[in-house]
């Protein structure tokens, strides 16, 4: 091989290392607009997506974390669930209304889900995401 050419393949697979590292940090926010929900009843609410293509979440105008039932198909107030040593937000069984308000919540003993919260969870779904599997090798 000519020496120019070993120069230039050797400068090239260090800066596709980098671009490669690189393009794991940049993640896309989500949309910072108002949405219009609709349950399956007809009734419908105003919520925010929040985070990122990494981790995100669904959040109402009194910053209420909420997510959808997939058994029922209503939203409801999240609550944080942990299996296997992961937390991740789960269902409430208590459906999101335009009529919620912030003290008949608290009288339901539905815990806020706090930034700090959300920033471990995020944490933890990154982790997950940069763990591949192994294999036994004897």
């Amino acid at each position: 091989m000519k020496p120019r050419k070993l120069a230039q393949s050797v400068l090239i697979i260090p800066i596709l290392c980098c671009l490669f590292a690189v393009n794991d940090l940049n993640a896309v926010s989500a949309i910072p607009v108002d949405i219009i929900f609709k349950q399956p009843d007809g009734s419908t609410f105003t919520a925010r997506l929040k985070g990122d293509e990494w981790f995100n979440w669904v959040e109402t105008d009194d910053k209420r974390v909420i997510v959808r039932n997939s058994a029922s198909g209503f939203y409801e107030y999240a609550v944080i669930t942990r299996k296997d040593g992961i937390e991740s937000l789960s269902p409430s069984g208590i459906i999101v209304s335009k009529y919620n308000s912030k003290s008949s919540l608290e009288s339901l003993q539905i815990e806020p889900i706090t930034s700090t919260d959300l920033k471990r969870m995020a944490r933890q779904a990154q982790e997950k995401k940069r763990q591949y599997p192994t294999t036994d090798v004897e």
